[in-house]
């Protein structure tokens, strides 16, 4: 499965693992340090005893002529018996960039290269504008996160500005990825209990919107602003104080329509599916979920209102006792 081209290749190797990235580093550096000594690569011919002697590897599964074999020799290093092409010196190559490491097989991995320094640079270049794009799309997506967070904290830490990329190396991109990932995730966490938080304070307001029907109440509810996290998050604190309440909430956040319907689990009669779907008859939109809870997104916003209402008229005809 190996190959060798004009300007890339890839290599097969038997292996038991992954090589690590500090493993093909100190590859990469061996094969360069061979191209820069510009090393000329030395053709002869033997008997097959003889190219033995010398070292020579073969390659399992070849058979070769005992009277005549072909034998390459690249420094004290590498002799070994072969009948393809080869550069003259090491030097031609210009340079060695590992690209890829996988498994092609049990037991087999493969190392894809480039060779040549115009075929590197552009290579790293294409590669380098991909991973700044990368960088630029996970900071947007930290500062929407960060700007809620700020919204609901206006005592937050503000958001460091985006670093310009444009002259860093690949390995201080990747540093400064991994940071960004770091405080990404601590933002999200931050975001998360900010929310509870605020779905804790709006909890009392709330709670006395609830209507009764028969022998059961519900809460139906609109609290813009709210993702579904926090309709759930909200729910539960709802279902701790009445744990037979039914819940359905509704939220247009970020220009989107979002609904959670909960009913406790000993109404065999009534459905949160089916209460979800009252909604979304109206107000479009799609979700779903077992029997006690179903959730989703799509609403309508401007519909949202009168999907509720008919919630309404829904709960007023059927019996809750």
């Amino acid at each position: 499965g190996s190959l060798v081209d004009i300007d890339r290749l890839h290599f097969d190797f038997s292996h038991f693992s992954q090589v690590s990235k500090d493993e093909l580093k100190q590859v990469e550096e061996k094969v360069n340090a061979y191209i820069n000594q510009n090393i000329s690569v030395q053709v002869s011919q033997h008997s097959l005893e003889e190219a033995k002697a010398m070292g020579a590897t073969a390659l399992f599964g070849e058979t070769y002529d005992d009277d005549d074999v072909r034998v390459v020799q690249i420094g004290p290093d590498s002799i070994e018996l072969c009948g393809g092409n080869h550069v003259l010196e090491t030097g031609i190559l210009e340079g060695f960039y590992i690209v890829h490491e996988t498994s092609v097989a049990t037991g087999i991995r493969r190392i894809e290269a480039l060779v040549g320094r115009d075929r590197i640079d552009a290579y790293l270049d294409k590669k380098r504008s991909g991973r700044i794009k990368e960088i630029s799309a996970r900071y947007q997506r930290l500062k929407l996160d960060h700007d809620a967070l700020l919204a609901l904290d206006s005592d937050s830490a503000a958001l460091q500005p985006l670093r310009e990329c444009n002259e860093l190396s690949l390995s201080d991109l990747d540093d400064y990825e991994e940071a960004l990932i770091r405080l990404s995730k601590q933002t999200e966490k931050q975001l998360g209990i900010a929310k509870e938080r605020v779905a804790g304070q709006d909890l009392r307001s709330i709670i006395e919107k609830k209507v009764d029907y028969g022998t059961h109440s519900a809460l139906v509810v609109r609290q813009d602003g709210y993702d579904l996290k926090m309709l759930r998050s909200l729910s539960d604190n709802i279902v701790n104080l009445d744990p037979k309440i039914i819940c359905v909430l509704a939220s247009e956040t970020d220009g989107a329509g979002l609904c959670l319907v909960r009913v406790p689990k000993e109404f065999s009669s009534v459905h949160a599916r089916d209460i979800f779907n009252v909604v979304t008859d109206i107000a479009g939109g799609r979700g779903g979920g077992p029997n006690h809870m179903a959730q989703g997104g799509g609403l309508d916003p401007s519909k949202i209102d009168v999907a509720l209402k008919q919630v309404d008229t829904y709960f007023h005809s059927l019996q809750l006792a």
